[in-house]
């Protein structure tokens, strides 16, 4: 499965991706693999399945970055500097304050 599509970048699901990586032991190790959750190919398989998620994470980020309504903090400053926004400098505030009430 490819997760760019016509529609942006489509994350796979956890389960899809375990899946693909239960395909691969069976591809390369045979059909006779059991990859239940107790036995260690299957504890591995989940470990690679989580790590495969992580990446995927991190390439959804990677990818959102380049567009001004998905970005956000040190990504969206720099593609505002692209066409020459910047933020304004933080500053601090003061406000007088007199509250009223009845006691």
């Amino acid at each position: 499965m490819m997760p760019l599509t016509a529609n942006g970048y489509d994350r796979p699901e956890l389960d899809d991706l375990r899946n693909d990586i239960n395909a691969l032991f069976i591809k390369y190790f045979g059909d006779g693999i059991d990859l239940a959750d107790e036995q260690t190919p299957g504890m591995i398989a989940g470990i690679l399945s989580e790590v495969d998620d992580t990446l995927e994470s991190l390439a959804q980020g990677v990818y959102n970055s380049f567009f001004v309504l998905k970005s956000s903090g040190a990504n969206l400053d720099d593609l505002a500097a692209e066409i020459s926004v910047y933020r304004k400098p933080a500053t601090n505030a003061y406000v007088y304050l007199q509250i009223d009430g009845y006691v």
